[in-house]
């Protein structure tokens, strides 16, 4: 169940992530005198013997309850309630978000207690782990017999990073213990707000006219399906090209005709969205693309936290099968490897491996013209490939001319 932790009466405490296993450590070297009893960590507890359980997720809080580690009767259950979402959630074609609200509500129910606030957003705002706020937290719910200053002495104990893992403690103890006014949260992910029209675009004379035609297209169908519709080309128009995209809008014209406004055009709505993605298949020359864009670039070391100045290297990695090494060949000699099950065999055996690169490194892609376009104006890039394609260490790039487009404010 990791990243959570459980304590038994019998089995304490837990061991999550750095800065707290080492802090809990400390801290319980102090437990027998308080408690008679010596702590061992939970790595097996039993269901209905858990007095604390602490989820880094709020999903992983409701597998804990599903698990029946949670108990009204006895658990203190402290987790944060900021969403990753399941690899369940993302395989599903329309919205398969789980319900956070159902699970607070479960939660709320199940449990002797219920502790949850964004842990990560005030770990990621003191610079620190979801470790520290976790701590903070379990120590602010007052279920530990221990004071506030035994916990801030282990911390600052472990030397390095410890100031930012202070300060992480400090708002989620005070959040924990109701002392500070909590900032509102969204019981459900926010949606995206709409995105009408075409953006502005610059670009290759050629390209701009395509881009128009087809925006023009878009303003001819139903107001409720033109949100969906620019979504789809845009995505569709940066996965391959401009002739890609109009493939795109004659596939869905075919299902706006078939649709009425005495169904609030669902099915032109659903199709524009199923069409985007099933025309848009992330294979490794897509995933190549994004991977190596200055727009991801800026944002790992923001992410990360690179100051101006310092070096970065990113290292990828990956493991193609025999599957994803046919989608990068032309199509003939595609099917004919997959079509003959010992050649195919064959070839897997040999690069079937997993392989580390470092994109960084390589001032050829860091310096690409997609990437170099995308940068611009920090808009969103829609981008048509040609058809040549280029042979680079046993892989197919595709070349790439880009449209530099500024989206409307909303978020997409």
């Amino acid at each position: 169940m990791s990243p959570s932790a459980m304590v038994t009466s019998r089995n304490r405490p837990p061991s999550p992530a750095s800065p707290s296993a080492p802090a809990l450590r400390s801290i319980t070297s102090r437990w027998p005198a308080t408690t008679g009893r010596l702590p061992v960590f939970a790595l097996s507890p039993s269901q209905g013997d858990v007095d604390i359980l602490i989820a880094a997720e709020l999903m992983e809080a409701g597998r804990a309850i599903i698990r029946g580690f949670v108990t009204p009767d006895r658990t203190t259950l402290i987790a944060s309630s900021h969403r990753i979402a399941a690899v369940s959630e993302k395989i599903e074609p329309g919205d398969g978000r789980a319900s956070s609200s159902k699970v607070r509500a479960t939660a709320e129910a199940a449990s002797k207690r219920f502790i949850a606030f964004d842990m990560e957003k005030i770990a990621a705002n003191n610079g620190s782990m979801i470790s520290a706020s976790l701590l903070g937290a379990l120590a602010g719910s007052d279920a530990l017999p221990f004071r506030r200053e035994s916990y801030e002495q282990a911390i600052g104990a472990g030397g390095r990073g410890a100031k930012a893992s202070l300060a992480a403690f400090a708002v989620a103890y005070d959040r924990a213990r109701g002392t500070t006014v909590p900032a509102s949260e969204p019981a459900e992910p926010a949606t995206v707000d709409p995105a009408p029209g075409a953006g502005r675009v610059s670009g290759p004379q050629n390209l701009l006219q395509g881009w128009q035609a087809l925006a023009a297209r878009i303003d001819l169908m139903p107001a409720a399906v033109r949100d969906m519709a620019l979504r789809g080309l845009r995505k569709i128009v940066d996965y391959q090209d401009i002739s890609y995209g109009g493939e795109y809008l004659d596939r869905l014209d075919q299902a706006v005709a078939l649709d009425s406004a005495e169904h609030a055009h669902a099915l032109s709505i659903a199709a524009a969205k199923h069409l985007a993605n099933a025309l848009c298949y992330d294979d490794m020359i897509r995933v190549a693309d994004l991977k190596t864009r200055s727009t991801r670039d800026r944002r790992v070391r923001k992410e990360v936290g690179v100051k101006n100045g310092s070096i970065l290297q990113v290292t990828e990695y990956f493991h193609p099968r025999i599957e994803e090494f046919c989608g990068t060949l032309p199509a003939g000699l595609g099917s004919y490897i997959e079509n003959r099950p010992k050649l195919a065999g064959f070839l897997d055996r040999r690069i079937n491996h997993g392989r580390a690169s470092a994109p960084t490194a390589l001032p050829a892609l860091r310096s690409s013209g997609s990437s170099a376009a995308c940068a611009a104006g920090g808009g969103a890039c829609c981008a048509t490939r040609s058809r040549r394609r280029i042979w680079s260490a046993g892989m197919r790039w595709r070349s790439a001319t880009r449209l530099r487009t500024t989206r409307s404010p909303s978020k997409s």
